[in-house]
């Protein structure tokens, strides 16, 4: 588990200073709300991929300060992996959903794909619970900091709009 270890701290560095050093700054565009000493579009992503960076070398320190210390069994099955794989690719089409639908209908397809995946079967609760996390994620970042989550390319605005007129 040591190599492993170290080899995956190393990658998962290396990942990371590159997000850091040249995809955050150059990816991330100033919008009308990072004007006027609000948060800026960059800050999640500064904060999210610059605690993974840092962990990542925890982890490589971590393994070179105990040098020797060998753990014998596996941390996971065949079944954790394939299980991490599904998910994995739940949340890759969470991505792809999120640009051509937006965040509103990305969001509770994959919310709903989600408690289906783990084995929530009532159409109610399921309905309810992505409709209604969706809801409250789109809330807390667009009235809490000020941040617009994705639209996609198909145009949800008249939707996003009577969304933002049910809450005025």
């Amino acid at each position: 588990m040591r190599k492993s270890d170290i080899a995956t701290g190393l990658v998962l560095t290396i990942i990371g200073l590159y997000l850091l050093l040249v995809v955050i700054p150059n990816e991330t565009t100033v919008s009308d709300f990072d004007i006027g000493g609000t948060l800026p579009s960059s800050l999640f992503p500064y904060i999210s991929i610059g605690l993974m960076t840092g962990l990542s070398i925890l982890l490589i320190i971590k393994h070179l300060l105990h040098a020797g210390k060998e753990d014998e069994d596996p941390p996971m099955t065949v079944k954790n992996w394939l299980h991490l794989l599904y998910i994995t690719g739940l949340f890759v089409v969470a991505l792809v959903s999120f640009t051509y639908l937006g965040f509103v209908l990305g969001g509770i397809i994959m919310i709903a794909s989600l408690m289906f995946y783990m084995g929530t079967r009532s159409p109610l609760r399921v309905a309810l619970t992505s409709i209604l996390a969706t809801a409250c994620i789109y809330v807390f970042f667009w009235y809490g900091f000020h941040i617009a989550l994705p639209s996609g390319k198909i145009e949800w605005k008249l939707f996003l709009q009577a969304f933002q007129t049910l809450l005025h």
